[in-house]
Order: C-alpha cells, then structure tokens, then sequence
C-alpha cells in the first residue's frame, strides 16, 4: 500500500489551521454561552444554526485530514500559510479584544471596521481558504454552510445583546 506522505501532511496542516480557529469558538459557546447570551440564544432556529456552525467545523476537521491531498502546486502552499496564518493572528487579536471588553455578549457579534461578526468571518475566511487551495470540495461545502450558518447564529445574537436605543423607532 503507497501512502502518499505529503498529501496526509497537506491533510493534517489544512485540518491543524481548522480546528485552531474553530475551537476557540466552540468552547465558548459550549462551556460560556449560554450564560452570556440568556436561553433565547440556544432554542428554536438559532439552536439549529449552532448545531448546524459546530457540526459543519467539527466535520471540517475530519473531511481535511481525509480529503485535502495536496496544494498541487508549491506556491500555493506558501499562499495559504501567509494568508491563514494572518487570519488566524487577526482571529486571535479579535477574539482578545471581545476578552478585554469583559466578555460581553455584543461584542461577539458587533462591527468592526465595518466587518460584521468578525470572528466568524476570519473563521469562515481561513476554512475556506483551506478547501479552496486543496480543491476539496467536501470542505468547500462544510466551509460554506458553518459561514451561513454561524452568521445567522451571530445575526440573531447581535440582535438579541445590542444596546437598546431609543431613536431606533
């Protein structure tokens, strides 16, 4: 049996950058959650949006290291270690901005520069660039549907947690 050594190294790479910039997330909203965000959060179609965010990552995951064979060309591979590496920093910096603000809930979902939900769209942006170079199309999908899903969770997030103001009438 031939193992093809560097497609399970681009596999596991491609899976590495994944479920760093997934986990963060996740076990936030698994172990901090729903505290934050009251139940309203975590029943009825915002619930299936969560599940639907963590079982199309967590899928993610497992599909990279299965599917993601190889970046077929070189320069690719240098392309997706720049730019995932910066959108992972970026995730990082986000993600320590919403802790020094006190963990509070409208953080997570607010505009940044006129960037919606960040955190999500840095993740969304990182799992996409993965699928896309290795041209796994598995990925693509999953990468596709936690984006969707994830920002209709933060839509309904930001709308629950922003502050309210009365000349919004």
């Amino acid at each position: 049996m031939d193992i093809n050594i560097a497609g399970l190294t681009t596999g596991i790479l491609v899976a590495v950058f994944s479920f760093v910039v997934t986990l963060p997330r996740l076990l936030y909203f698994l172990f901090r959650g729903k505290a934050l965000l009251g139940s309203k959060m975590f029943k009825g179609r915002n619930l299936t949006f969560f599940i639907l965010s963590f079982l199309s990552s967590i899928t993610y995951v497992v599909l990279a290291v299965i599917f993601s064979q190889d970046f077929h060309m070189l320069g690719l591979f240098f392309v997706y270690m720049i730019l995932a590496t910066i959108g992972v920093s970026l995730y990082f910096i986000v993600w320590i901005m919403f802790w020094m603000h006190g963990n509070e809930a409208r953080y997570q979902f607010e505009l940044i520069e006129k960037i919606p939900a960040p955190m999500t769209i840095l993740s969304g942006f990182v799992l996409l660039l993965g699928a896309g170079l290795t041209l796994n199309y598995y990925n693509l999908a999953c990468a596709l549907l936690f984006l969707v899903s994830a920002l209709l969770f933060d839509l309904a997030g930001y709308k629950l947690t922003r502050p309210i103001n009365p000349d919004d009438d």
